[in-house]
């Protein structure tokens, strides 16, 4: 009998401590983190910046020719489609999409405005067309520019006019860049490239009308990203008569280097 009291008293002890063991919070109390060997093993903190673009650009061209009888019209795209990185390719293509819409739907309606008059000089043949054709003058750094340059005429009119039209996409971020975004707030970067731009085409091209290139956003609305700086485009008449046709600036990113920002989209192109 003594030896039975024995061997309960030892289950009992067995039962008790075998829980304790298998609950490591038994009063729900939170436990504290575990604590890192040495300070040197804790992780550092890692900044939340938009992950850079490692993937090589591919871009493809994108051709499509439409014919309007009733407007007499034709209109040709030559427009790039992102094909890689694929999963930032969404937000690109329907930005090119947009910017092609707004030139077809600008020029078709100029068309139709002046139907009337067009019919009137039908004899003279010819139709209403516009080209539309791309350039991409960057692809590094998750930075896609593209230059544009759209072709229309005009039933009647003395011979085609061109102009140019521009798109900077930050594919990190997904969104189409800025100009101003790219400089320190407060610098002078419309007056150095105004500056810059004047002597350059003075020097290469033709100056006729300096004020077309003065420090004046709307004369600095077509600029492209390259590797080497940022290229102003100047369509005809804006600097220079039609004869001459467009003209461009490219204004080196040495000469820019203080006023661009660092932490802006161009940092990767500066030394």
């Amino acid at each position: 009998m003594q030896t039975k009291k024995i061997a309960l008293v030892l289950i009992a002890i067995v039962l008790f401590l075998v829980p304790a063991c298998t609950r490591p919070n038994a009063n729900n109390t939170p436990l504290p983190p575990e604590m890192p060997a040495s300070p040197t093993e804790q992780p550092s903190p890692v900044p939340s910046e938009t992950p850079a673009v490692e993937e090589p650009v591919v871009l493809r061209a994108q051709e499509s020719e439409t014919q309007n009888d009733a407007l007499t019209m034709e209109i040709y795209l030559y427009q790039p489609v992102l094909k890689q990185p694929e999963n930032k390719a969404s937000g690109f293509n329907q930005a090119v999409e947009n910017l092609v819409r707004e030139q077809v739907n600008s020029f078709t309606g100029l068309v139709e405005e002046n139907l009337a008059d067009q019919e009137s000089l039908s004899e003279l043949g010819g139709c209403n067309s516009l080209y539309l054709e791309y350039l991409p003058t960057n692809t590094e750094h998750g930075l896609v520019s593209i230059k544009f340059t759209i072709s229309t005429y005009h039933i009647g009119a003395a011979h085609p006019f061109s102009y140019s039209s521009t798109l900077n996409y930050d594919l990190a971020e997904e969104r189409i860049l800025q100009l101003e975004e790219l400089f320190l707030p407060e610098s002078d970067y419309l007056g150095v490239l105004s500056e810059q731009s004047i002597l350059i085409i003075s020097e290469n091209g033709y100056m006729d009308w300096p004020e077309g290139a003065a420090p004046e956003p709307d004369n600095y609305r077509n600029w492209n990203i390259t590797p080497e700086g940022i290229l102003i485009s100047f369509d005809p008449y804006q600097v220079a008569a039609y004869a001459a046709g467009p003209q461009q600036a490219l204004v080196p990113y040495t000469v820019l280097e203080s006023m661009l920002d660092r932490n802006g989209p161009l940092a990767a192109f500066l030394p």
